[in-house]
């Protein structure tokens, strides 16, 4: 689970029992119900941490939820989503 600056805590009740939160926004917060938070470090050149992280993608290691897919022209209603805060999931924009 990938969470937006400011939304951590309010996050985390969609996290099972024991699952893991994976937030890129830099939120620091403290893990509940046995919730691992396992940050991603930055760094200018993340080509390798990015690739380590599709790879726990790949593998199921780490839990990816795609809430919706939208074509490039409905890509203004994805940001529209995106900005109300209430994506449970992934917004994913397909480009032809």
């Amino acid at each position: 689970m990938a969470i937006q600056p400011g939304t951590g805590i309010t996050s985390m009740h969609v996290v099972k029992d024991g699952g893991k939160v994976i937030p890129i926004s830099g939120d620091q917060f403290m893990p509940q119900r046995n919730i691992t938070i396992e940050q991603l470090p930055y760094h200018v050149d993340i080509k390798d941490e990015l690739v380590h992280f599709m790879n726990k993608i790949a593998s199921d290691e780490v839990k990816l939820f795609i809430e919706q897919t939208y074509s490039f022209e409905r890509g203004l209603e994805a940001l529209q989503k995106t900005s109300t805060r209430r994506a449970r999931g992934k917004l994913v924009i397909t480009i032809p």
